[in-house]
């Protein structure tokens, strides 16, 4: 618990965020303590990211072809761990998916 505390002691700007991501993920885990063990190793490497705002393209996107807010959700998180070009790069492949698709 204290390795905890110390970790997030250090995450004062990200912290509502990453205590939502840790919910959410802990909330649907198997084995929660093995899930958190997890999460604070990704922590202490940098790796971690916490719950993610959806930028606007992607909420257009989501909107567009009604993405739950599951889907959405893992979407925002995923993207969140590339640059901005990088990102719409994938947006615009995304979309190009969605559009063939029979059930998004």
């Amino acid at each position: 618990l204290s390795r905890f505390q110390g970790l997030m002691e250090k995450r004062e700007v990200s912290f509502a965020g990453d205590m939502l991501k840790l919910w959410e993920l802990l909330e649907h885990a198997r084995s929660p303590e093995g899930m958190l063990v997890s999460k604070m190793r990704e922590m202490e490497t940098g790796t971690f990211i916490g719950k993610t705002v959806p930028d606007e393209l992607l909420l257009e996107i989501s909107r567009k072809y009604r993405l739950d807010q599951e889907a959405e959700s893992k979407l925002s998180d995923i993207l969140a761990k590339f640059d901005p070009e990088r990102r719409a790069a994938y947006m615009k492949e995304l979309e190009r998916h969605l559009e063939v698709s029979s059930r998004p």
